[in-house]
This record gives C-alpha cells, sequence and structure tokens, in this order.
C-alpha cells in the first residue's frame, strides 16, 4: 500500500484488499492547491464500492476496473469534485442516478457491465467530455444524452441497437464515435456526415449492409471510409473479417506500444479496447499494471537498483506481450 507523486499533478493511492488508506505525498515543494487525489481499485474481488473511497469529499478521480460491483449506492454522491469515474468490466445491471448528479464529471466509464437503460439525469453531466458504453445491453439511449454539449467521445460499440440513435445528432462537438458491434442493418451515413461535422474517427465494423441490391458498395460508404478509423477496403469485407481485422490492427497498436516501453498508452488502450480480451486476460493485465505502478513507486523513492529495476520491467514487458499475442 502505498502513494507517490505523479507529474500531471495527481497522488495515485494504491489500496490493498482490506482496508484504504491515504498517504501524503512527501514533495514539500507540492502546494496543497495542486493534489489531485486518485483512488485505483484493479482486480480486488471487490462487491461493493468501499465505504471510505465514498467519505473522499476532495477525490477527483475514482477506478474500479475488473471487480464484481453490482450496484452503486446513493453515497456516490458525495464525492461532489469528482472528475473521472471509471466502473468498467464489473457486474452493474441498472446505474443509480445519483452518478449523474456529479456535475464536475468530464469521464465516465460504463464498459463491459450489464447495463440495460441509462437514466434521463445524464443530461445533468454538462462537462462530460468521454463516455464509455460499450458491450453492454443498451438497445436506446435517452434523449436527455442531447444535452451533453461538451461531449467528444462516445462508445456505444456492442451493445443491442438495432438502429442508430437519433439523440447523437445533437452532439456537435463529437470526435470520436464507436459503433461497431451492433445490429444496425442501415446506417444513415449522409445524416452522420452532415450533422456531425467534428467527426474524426469513427469506428463501424458492424453486420451493417454495405450493398446495394445490385451488389455495389454504397456511395455513402465510400465518402464514410475517408474518415479515419474507417477504409474502404473494410466495406468489401464480410462483417465478420471487419472485426477479426480491427482486433488485429488494434492489438498489433497496442503491442508496439509495449516493445516502446510506452505502457502507460498500452493500459489506456486497454482500458478502451477491453472487449478484446477474456476476463482472465484482462485480469492478468491489471494485475502487471498493478506491478509496473510499484515498480515506478520503488525507482521515484530510489529504493531499488538499475540491475533490479531493468529485471523487473523486462518481465512486465514480457508478461504482456504474452497475454497480447497470444490473443
Amino acid at each position: 500500500m502505498y502513494s507517490r507523486g505523479s507529474e500531471d499533478g495527481y497522488i495515485t493511492i494504491f489500496i490493498s484488499f482490506s482496508s484504504i488508506k491515504i498517504f501524503k505525498d512527501s514533495n514539500k515543494n507540492m502546494s496543497k492547491t495542486t493534489i489531485k487525489p486518485k483512488i485505483i481499485l484493479i482486480k480486488k474481488d471487490l462487491n461493493k464500492i468501499p465505504e471510505d473511497a465514498l467519505k473522499e469529499k476532495n477525490l477527483l478521480k475514482l477506478k474500479l476496473i475488473n471487480n464484481e460491483i453490482k450496484n452503486v449506492p446513493k453515497e456516490i454522491e458525495n464525492l461532489k469534485r469528482l472528475e473521472t469515474f471509471d466502473i468498467s468490466n464489473n457486474s452493474i445491471i441498472h446505474t443509480y442516478t445519483k452518478i449523474f448528479e456529479l456535475q464536475k464529471l468530464k469521464i465516465l466509464n460504463l464498459n463491459n457491465n450489464r447495463i440495460i437503460n441509462i437514466p434521463r439525469q445524464i443530461g445533468n453531466l454538462k462537462k462530460l467530455k468521454k463516455l464509455q458504453l460499450s458491450n453492454n445491453r443498451l438497445k436506446q439511449l435517452p434523449k436527455e444524452i442531447e444535452q451533453l454539449k461538451n461531449l467528444k467521445e462516445l462508445n456505444i460499440s456492442y451493445n443491442k441497437f438495432d438502429t442508430f440513435p437519433e439523440e447523437i445528432y445533437e452532439l456537435k462537438q463529437l470526435k470520436t464515435l464507436w459503433m461497431g458491434g451492433n445490429y444496425f442493418e442501415v446506417l444513415p451515413i449522409e445524416k452522420l456526415l452532415t450533422q456531425l461535422p467534428s467527426l474524426k474517427n469513427i469506428y463501424t465494423y458492424s453486420n451493417i449492409k454495405y450493398h446495394n441490391k445490385n451488389g455495389q458498395i454504397d456511395n455513402n460508404y465510400i465518402r464514410l471510409s475517408k474518415i479515419r478509423g474507417n477504409s474502404y477496403a473494410i466495406f468489401k469485407q464480410k462483417p465478420k473479417d471487419i472485426i477479426i481485422n480491427e482486433i488485429s490492427s488494434t492489438l498489433k497498436k497496442m503491442t508496439t506500444y509495449i516493445i516502446k516501453g510506452e505502457l502507460k498508452n498500452f493500459f489506456e488502450s486497454v482500458s478502451n479496447h477491453e472487449t478484446l480480451f477474456q476476463p482472465s486476460e484482462l485480469k492478468s493485465i491489471y494485475s502487471l499494471q498493478t506491478q509496473w505502478n510499484i515498480l515506478e513507486n520503488e525507482i521515484h523513492t530510489n529504493i531499488i537498483s538499475i540491475d533490479d529495476e531493468t529485471i523487473k520491467k523486462n518481465k512486465i514487458i514480457n508478461g504482456l506481450l504474452g497475454i497480447v499475442l497470444k490473443s
């Protein structure tokens, strides 16, 4: 159990399974106004959010990734300063409305749960910039999502949408949209291209029908292929092939992060593409992430030799490569 300072001004608080304690940063030059505490609980087999975490009123970042949490209690409303809430890869079915009263939220990650609906109170999150809803059981979005005028990234991939949610057209600041793996038979390309002028990345791998009655690729898809994240080639393939190629491309990029030693980028990629891995693989990855963070702390506090540092780094990197290349 330990904490450390980081370049972005955050204090990382790693928490044991049995208790939660927040340590003060030892850097006397860091003023109180720049301290931004965060709590990270990854792969702790938690079935609920720890009560102590819900009492940290100055908390800005709370990550509870890869646990067994089924509910978000009303006490979440205590965290009024929270900017990032990541409860991905858990067992949540219903999203408690108090989450959507956290008006300072900028990032909300609900990926890989069992959520069947999003309440209309989501419209309260005026500062939200990134909303991750991938791999749930959503069939529609509430109309109030239109009120998220600052939203720049939206992920609705691998849900149960059979028609494209009209509400998305009102998100004029949207730059990145993931929507593959749904049940769209027709995708309104014309409206996407004209009504969302800020779109720079759009991921459509799905079971969409790309061809017209004559077997030719619809011209709108050719236009869509010019947007980053797509290519003309994918529209010539069968849906299964598209998904396989997308997975292969993503894993290749993630492998590059590992080889270059850019572990921070790699772990961020994993959180955005958790559906590429099996639950057991995710647990192993997040376990190695914890080891990496511990190692960084040892380096920061000068309690490890250069030789030991190299050995530990290589073990972690080889472990990650083994998981990714096997997938």
